[in-house]
């Protein structure tokens, strides 16, 4: 296997285990230990992990090492109004027609798609690379949307249907989205800051 082929094998082994939660927010990430359960050098780890830092997935401390964010009010309340922020502008912006979802069952994953179907109709990859970032930034605390929310597959229903026939209620149906986890950020908070 080359070198880069390693470095992708790690990084989304690393990015899956973080995203779905498997550490704990606040534990240190050491390289050397990772290192050995990945069968891998140090190198490629501690590239993965400056990667991760860069995506928002992982903290460093200078001369500290590597940890799992821990998640505080204002920074999940930054989260939802930068994704708010790009999903509004992508609503207003549109340049290619939206692609049709995967049809998949899963609120979290017809919710990342939402999104980043979104960005997609834009033809900027930038965007696109921003929203994927967020959709994995985002990932754990959508995993307590029907914990916090209740049901929550008739909202992200009503997003779709608005996104696909490209009408004004996009926006309304965005801003309320953002606007009903935000009042609810301090039960996120405190329900993320116990994972696993």
């Amino acid at each position: 296997m080359s070198p880069a082929q390693i470095l992708e094998r790690c990084y989304q082994a690393l990015k899956q285990r973080l995203v779905e939660g498997e550490f704990h927010p606040g534990q240190r990430l050491e390289a050397v230990r990772l290192a050995d359960e990945m069968h891998v050098s140090m190198t490629p780890v501690r590239d993965v992990l400056n990667r991760l830092t860069g995506e928002g997935l992982v903290d460093a401390i200078a001369g500290g090492g590597f940890y799992v964010p821990v998640p505080d009010e204002g920074g999940l309340r930054d989260l939802l109004d930068w994704n708010a922020l790009l999903a509004l502008y992508a609503a207003g912006s549109r340049q290619r027609t939206v692609r049709e979802g995967t049809g998949s069952p899963d609120d979290i994953d017809r919710t990342a798609s939402l999104f980043f179907r979104l960005a997609e109709s834009l033809g900027n990859r930038e965007m696109m690379r921003t929203v994927g970032h967020l959709n994995d930034r985002l990932y754990a605390m959508r995993l307590l949307d029907a914990r916090i929310l209740g049901e929550t597959g008739s909202e992200i229903l009503g997003l779709e249907e608005a996104l696909m026939a490209d009408n004004a209620d996009l926006s309304k149906r965005i801003r309320a989205y953002h606007r009903r986890r935000k009042a609810r950020v301090a039960t996120y908070v405190r329900l993320l800051r116990k994972r696993p």
